[in-house]
């Protein structure tokens, strides 16, 4: 009596596409052929993985992969078929180990295109990591491609599909896919996009952060897309993203083997140009509302931290013993209404330094009275508003763009080419590391480590450059921002102020003051610009 060999059969796909156009029943059929095709084989288990990519999740990742081990471990199938041995996993450094480790439970491992993979001899263990070395290379290829497909999609300002962010909609495009239908793009969504402008305007104006943005909203019952109320997160995550300001963007998170990571927005992939139809923020409100964040994070003291309570000046005033930040606190006042003999109570506001609280409590004066600082430096910020009224700042913005155009743009070009140019040759020399296994190399396997390990480190420096010159030019470029938006908000700046509420003004007088150091008996203002260096003569 012929004895019954159990088959275990694997079918995996690794994109919902391959999942939608039915490509499990195709490595299904072709296993059942080939299990009729053998004499005493019988279909024992199944395993299906649906949407699970072989490169990118690893193996202990893999549920129904630690299913069919188990099943091997506890004797429930003699051999385990797949349609191709890449339907097992395309990661070099575990998939052959995988294959490895079944052989060794005793189970068969076959694929109906590529027969058994045994392991009687050394020649039979090169052969399982090369073809999974070359499995590997290939899913890293077509990442690379997806990804580069993706890049220039973004780069070009192409729509690459997916929900639309809180301010848009999907509409029909003119342009069409394969099958001819027409494929989405973003529009504007009208009543969305107020709701984005005014949380711009709440955090560039009022000085609002995410969680007061989000209070705004949600008492006034406005929702999100998805109909919830709104988080410190979302309002957050929604003043970072470019797209307001008319660019698409990639690379937030680029993932390696299903790995993911933020990185700075530095390296993010952006639109080459401005997509006026995407536009619902100006360009120079999102970069002010990115600078209130990443100052508050950092706590520069840029902007104030909080714009609650009557001073104008917390977060910005300092003592000048200690050098500690003034904070606020309330005096109780008490007097007794003549004509009724009624107690009338009501708050007081004054600054109070906080170097008192510290280990080497600060020996200047503690508290100091609102009416005896706001005003003082009010009269100094008029002054000084006048005297950059006088002052034509064209010529310094105009010498500040020409220096970064000759110098660090012209750089930053020279470098990607460089680094474009050692990508290439990094490449080249991994392609011959395959042909050093079966001699056909000019180098050997030591020869070829080498320059391979010196052309990375070159690599590298070049990548860190390309790093130091972008970071550069992102300063020089908000410094000449600055000093446009100082030009544009100085002739309207008095009058804006005097209309404002208390927390717009704070935040008017932090665009022009960098701190104000108090004593009991001298309040110096120091501005983000000095006089000297905005006078061109």
């Amino acid at each position: 009596m012929t004895k019954t060999t159990r088959v275990g059969c694997l079918y995996r796909v690794s994109t919902k596409k391959q999942v939608e156009e039915n490509d499990i029943p195709m490595q299904k059929n072709a296993c059942t052929a080939f299990i009729e095709s053998m004499p005493s084989w019988v279909l024992a288990k199944e395993y299906y993985e649906k949407g699970v990519s072989g490169y990118h999740v690893s193996a202990e990742q893999r549920y129904v992969l630690q299913q069919a081990r188990s099943d091997a471990e506890n004797g429930l199938f003699d051999v385990l078929l797949v349609f191709m041995f890449d339907r097992l996993g395309r990661r070099e450094d575990e998939t052959p180990f995988i294959v490895e480790w079944f052989v060794g439970q005793g189970i068969e491992v076959w694929s109906v295109k590529e027969g058994q993979q045994r392991f009687d001899n050394r020649a039979d263990k090169l052969i399982n990591y090369i073809r999974f070395w070359q499995s590997g290379g290939e899913s890293e290829k077509t990442s690379i491609r997806v990804k580069e497909k993706h890049k220039q999609m973004v780069e070009d300002g192409v729509f690459r599909g997916g929900t639309p962010p809180y301010g848009y909609k999907l509409v029909e495009s003119e342009n069409k896919n394969q099958k001819g239908y027409k494929l989405k793009e973003l529009a504007i969504d009208e009543k969305e996009s107020e709701v984005v402008k005014t949380i711009f305007k709440l955090v560039c104006e009022n000085g609002y952060g995410g969680h007061r943005v989000a209070k705004y909203l949600n008492e006034r019952e406005i929702k999100t897309k998805r109909g919830n109320y709104w988080t410190t997160d979302t309002i957050m995550s929604l003043l970072k993203n470019p797209i307001y300001k008319g660019y698409y963007v990639s690379g937030k998170r680029p993932s390696t083997r299903g790995e993911s990571k933020r990185v700075s927005s530095d390296n993010w992939v952006y639109s080459n140009e401005r997509l006026p139809h995407l536009i619902i923020v100006d360009e120079q409100i999102w970069n002010n509302a990115e600078e209130i964040r990443e100052s508050r994070k950092v706590k520069t003291g840029k902007y104030p931290r909080q714009t609650k309570g009557p001073l104008l000046f917390v977060g910005l005033a300092k003592c000048s013993v200690c050098g500690a930040n003034l904070g606020s606190r309330y005096a109780v006042k008490k007097w007794t209404r003549k004509k009724d003999n009624q107690e009338i109570k009501f708050l007081q506001p004054k600054y109070i330094c906080f170097g008192r609280r510290a280990t080497t409590p600060c020996t200047g004066q503690r508290t100091f009275s609102q009416k005896k600082i706001d005003p003082v430096v009010m009269e100094e910020v008029y002054a000084y508003l006048n005297t950059l009224q006088t002052l034509d700042l064209s010529s310094k913005i105009d010498a500040m763009q020409g220096k970064i155009k000759q110098n660090t743009e012209s750089d930053l070009q020279d470098i990607r080419k460089q680094i474009t140019k050692s990508e290439k040759e990094l490449e080249l020399l991994n392609n011959e590391i395959i042909k050093t296994l079966t001699n056909e190399s000019s180098f050997t396997a030591e020869q070829l480590s080498k320059i391979i390990s010196k052309k990375e480190d070159e690599l590298e420096q070049l990548q860190q450059g390309e790093v130091k010159l972008s970071e550069e030019l992102s300063i020089s470029l908000k410094e000449v921002n600055a000093f446009v938006e100082l030009q544009t908000m100085i002739p309207n700046w008095r009058q804006e102020f005097e209309a404002s509420e208390v927390d717009v003004q704070k935040m008017l007088v932090a665009k022009l003051i960098d701190s104000v150091v108090i004593s009991s008996d001298s309040i110096d203002v120091h501005f983000k610009f000095n006089l000297f260096d905005l006078d061109p003569a």
